[in-house]
C-alpha cells in the first residue's frame, strides 16, 4: 500500500508540475502522430501500417490527384477535424501524416475518446460514446455510410466493430503512467477488416453445377453480400476492385482451367450491401476429368495485387 501511494503521490505532482497542455493546441502547433506514439505505443504502430496514415503519401492517391493539383479529395485525405457541423476542411500542416490522432481525437482542446481512466497528463474528454458509433465515420466514408444506414438485417455492426478488431489492454504502455492504468476492452488502430471473426459469414458463396462431363464443366456462382455493411468494392472513388476467381481442379488438386470476373466501383459493378450476383462460368476441352471446383473472392487493397484481402473462398467435390 506505501508504494502504491508514493507512485500516485509521485504521477499527481508530474501532472502538477509540468505542462502537457501543448499536445491539444490547434493548427501549426498540432501535436504529431509521433509524439502520440511515445505513449500510446500500441495504437501509434497500428496506426502507422494503416491506410489512414497513409492516406494522403500512398502513390495511388498521388496518382489520380495528379500530385495534389486535383484538390476536391484532399479534405478527408489530410482532414483538420471530423467534427465539424459542416463538409470536413482540409489542413495544411502535418500533411504527411494523412489522417492523423489530432484528426479524429482532438476535441473542444482536449484528447478525447469513449473510455475512461484514472489520469492523465494532458487534458481529456472522458467517455465520449460518438468514437463507438458509425456516424463518426460518415464525414469522409460518405457511401459506406450510406449503404450501412439503408441496411436491415439482424444484429446490424458498427463500422468500428468491423474495421476496429478488439484488444484488450492498456490504453498507453509508456512509463510511468501504464503503471496507474488497468488493461481493458480497447480497440485496434488498424481500420482494415481482415481478420476471420470479422469476415467469417460476411460474404457467402455459393456454387450450382449445371453441366459436367469428360472435359467440361458449367454453371453459376452466387455471391451473397450478406453482412459487410456496405457494397463490395465500397466507395465512390479511386482504386477499388473485388475479384470472383474459379477454378477448376483435378483429380490431384491440378488446375485444369480458371477464370476471373473483377468488380469495379467505377464501372458501377459493386455487389450491393445485402444484396447478390450471379456470375455464370463455363470450362470446356479441358485437359481431363473436373474432380472439383473452387471459387474464391478477394479484394484488391493495391493495383499491383501486392496486398489482397481474402473474402470468402468455396470447394465443391465431384
Amino acid at each position: 500500500m506505501p508504494r502504491i501511494f508514493l507512485l500516485l503521490t509521485t504521477l499527481l505532482c508530474l501532472t502538477s508540475c509540468f505542462s502537457y497542455t501543448h499536445l491539444v493546441k490547434k493548427g501549426y502547433d498540432s501535436t504529431t502522430a509521433r509524439e502520440c506514439g511515445e505513449c500510446h505505443i500500441d495504437s501509434y504502430r497500428e496506426w502507422e501500417d494503416s491506410a489512414h496514415a497513409n492516406s494522403f503519401v500512398n502513390p495511388a492517391f498521388r496518382e489520380v490527384t495528379d500530385e495534389y493539383r486535383i484538390t476536391a479529395c484532399l479534405s478527408c485525405h489530410i482532414p483538420e477535424t471530423v467534427f465539424t457541423d459542416g463538409e470536413v476542411k482540409k489542413r495544411d500542416y502535418l500533411r504527411e501524416e494523412g489522417v492523423t490522432c489530432v484528426s479524429c481525437h482532438l476535441v473542444d482542446n482536449k484528447l478525447a475518446g469513449p473510455v475512461k481512466g484514472l489520469l492523465a497528463p494532458h487534458p481529456i474528454l472522458e467517455g465520449d460514446q460518438r468514437f463507438t458509433k458509425s456516424d463518426i465515420c460518415a464525414k469522409c466514408h460518405t457511401q459506406e455510410f450510406e449503404d450501412w444506414e439503408k441496411l436491415d438485417i439482424p444484429d446490424k455492426k458498427t463500422c468500428q466493430e468491423c474495421h476496429m478488431p478488439s484488444v484488450f489492454r492498456k490504453v498507453i504502455q509508456d512509463e510511468p503512467w501504464q503503471k496507474i492504468k488497468r488493461a481493458r476492452d480497447l480497440k485496434k488502430h488498424t481500420f482494415t477488416a481482415d481478420s476471420p471473426q470479422v469476415l467469417k459469414d460476411s460474404v457467402v458463396l455459393g456454387v450450382t453445377t449445371t453441366g459436367m462431363g469428360l472435359d467440361f464443366l458449367k454453371g453459376t456462382v452466387m455471391i451473397e453480400n450478406k453482412k459487410a455493411g456496405h457494397s463490395l468494392p465500397s466507395g465512390r472513388f479511386g482504386y477499388r476492385k473485388v475479384e470472383l476467381t474459379v477454378t477448376a481442379l483435378d483429380a490431384d488438386g491440378g488446375e485444369l482451367a480458371l477464370a476471373a470476373t473483377p468488380f469495379f466501383v467505377e464501372m458501377k459493378e459493386a455487389i450491393p450491401a445485402g444484396g447478390q450476383k450471379i456470375v455464370p462460368f463455363a470450362f470446356e476441352n479441358l485437359s481431363g476429368r473436373p474432380a472439383a471446383l473452387k471459387a474464391r473472392l478477394v479484394f484488391h487493397k493495391r493495383a499491383d495485387g501486392s496486398r489482397m484481402i481474402p473474402l470468402s473462398e468455396v470447394t465443391v467435390n465431384y
